[in-house]
């Protein structure tokens, strides 16, 4: 008698997007795959570890063939190993992600910007929020990680602060915060023009800084710093985010981040 999978009739495969850890980039997964490389950075993407029947059912290695059971045993501990030791990104590839965080905020003004130059109306709580993430993500914990962990710790490493990499960057970190101050009296003072003008520069400044930082300095910090160091440094990263936006601070600026995305796409109408 041929063996047949006592929950097959119910099993579905479905396909979902999943958003790159390591670049940001959407990519679509399986339920049957435990993991796929992102076409964009070919680094390896997870499913999310959700309860199955290889948990719990004792004809799981059966019903699967025991090479293919012993291979999804080994990815999940795999998984798992990487959650509990590898996981943890690097401090440059944790300021990378926060990066592609920004790039997003900085879409959502350029598409404002389009709207209001095309006489269209925009919710004012857009410019608002997006000033809350500026402020608050941006700046006090992007930022802050930066000009008080990772420059420093660059500068005893032998990376001069001045006509070197880390003064430009800490001269664009001024530079913006005085065109944030200009966006935001533009939005107060209801502005149009000013306000599409101070979010175009703040644009163009953020973007090209990314990029800077992305392609210079950070290979740069990847060279320099010993592997405790990077470990330490990533500590201290996490004890800015505790102090300064509490627990979550992904969750929650990812979810201002998915609204400031809808309200720019349907505000208005």
């Amino acid at each position: 008698m041929s063996y047949r999978c006592p929950g097959q009739f119910s099993q579905k495969i479905e396909a979902k997007v999943v958003e790159c850890p390591n670049c940001g980039h959407l990519v679509e997964i399986f339920s049957d795959e435990l993991r796929v490389l992102c076409p964009n950075c070919r680094k390896p993407v997870y499913q999310e570890a959700m309860p199955s029947c290889i948990d719990w059912c004792p004809a799981a290695e059966k019903c699967l063939g025991s090479e293919r059971w012993r291979q999804i045993q080994e990815a999940r501990e795999e998984l798992n190993r990487l959650r509990s030791e590898g996981a943890r990104l690097s401090p440059t590839e944790a300021l990378k992600r926060e990066h592609r965080l920004i790039e997003r905020l900085l879409r959502v003004l350029e598409r404002a910007s389009r709207r209001l130059e095309g006489g269209e109306q925009v919710p004012p709580e857009l410019f608002k929020k997006s000033l809350e993430f500026i402020r608050t993500f941006a700046d006090r914990c992007h930022h802050g990680k930066e000009e008080e962990l990772l420059f420093p710790l660059l500068e005893r490493r032998g990376v001069p602060k001045e006509g070197g990499p880390i003064g430009v960057m800490l001269s664009e970190h001024e530079e913006g915060r005085g065109l944030v101050r200009g966006l935001a009296e533009a939005i107060s003072s209801e502005a149009r023009e000013k306000i599409i003008q101070s979010a175009r520069s703040y644009i163009q400044l953020l973007s090209q800084h990314i990029q800077k930082e992305d392609d210079v300095l950070f290979p740069m910090a990847d060279h320099l710093l010993s592997e405790s160091e990077q470990r330490e440094l990533l500590e201290r990263f996490e004890g800015i985010e505790r102090e300064r936006i509490g627990e979550g601070v992904h969750e929650r600026f990812e979810q201002l981040i998915l609204e400031l995305e809808g309200l720019v796409e349907g505000g208005g109408r």
